[in-house]
């Protein structure tokens, strides 16, 4: 949800000239991409420990 709302801030930051609200875009699409891969590393981590088991 953090990289969707990271995208609209984004593009406010584009279509406004803000470059405030572009960093803040990026850095909000940034943190929402790292925790799906935290998230799915997890999942993977317990599956691997599933299997061994």
């Amino acid at each position: 949800m953090a990289a969707i709302y990271g995208a609209v801030v984004l593009i406010m930051g584009v279509v406004g000239n803000e470059p405030e609200l572009v960093l803040l875009g990026l850095a909000m699409m940034l943190l929402g991409n790292l925790h799906k891969l935290g998230r799915f590393l997890v999942k993977m981590q317990k599956r691997t420990i599933d299997v061994k088991t």
